[in-house]
């Protein structure tokens, strides 16, 4: 069973709060490919790993760091960010990651390429408080750096 399959299987058994990440080639699938689906059911967070259709071995997580994934995702509000940051390079052939956020209040998806990780937020979606303060980095990439340095712990 790949990680969209799992995916959909957790949604039919009524999981309510899935995230789902896969970094991948923009421009057609890598058999390589990681898929990351973290999800929370009766107080218990877990995560599964794929490369391409194939479960990875699974390692002992720590579910309060799984946590944190979505207590970032509520507290900075990204369901309620629009416009991904503006690409870099004019380049079709990236890796990014592909997300997609169910919960409770909420479903989002996003396409983060790799060149808009440290891109900053477009002064347009700033409060009219923050537009003398510094540019700040999109909270999406901060969110993500978050997800690999979880993984990286195992």
């Amino acid at each position: 069973m790949d990680a969209a399959s799992w995916l959909t299987q957790l949604r039919q058994q009524g999981v309510d709060s899935v995230l789902s990440f896969r970094y991948d080639y923009d421009n057609g699938t890598l058999p390589t490919a990681r898929s990351y689906v973290v999800w929370q059911h009766a107080g218990q967070r877990h995560l599964r790993a794929y490369q391409g259709c194939e479960l990875l071995p699974s390692k002992a997580r720590d579910g309060l760091s799984l946590d944190t994934l979505f207590s970032f995702y509520t507290r900075y509000r990204l369901d309620t960010l629009s416009a991904t940051p503006a690409f870099r390079s004019g380049s079709s052939h990236q890796m990014g990651y592909y997300i997609l956020v169910y919960l409770p209040y909420s479903g989002k998806s996003y396409h983060i390429r790799d060149d808009q990780r440290q891109a900053e937020i477009p002064e347009l979606e700033r409060l009219p408080e923050e537009q003398s303060l510094p540019p700040q980095k999109d909270p999406r990439s901060s969110w993500l750096d978050l997800l690999e340095q979880i993984l990286q712990r195992d």
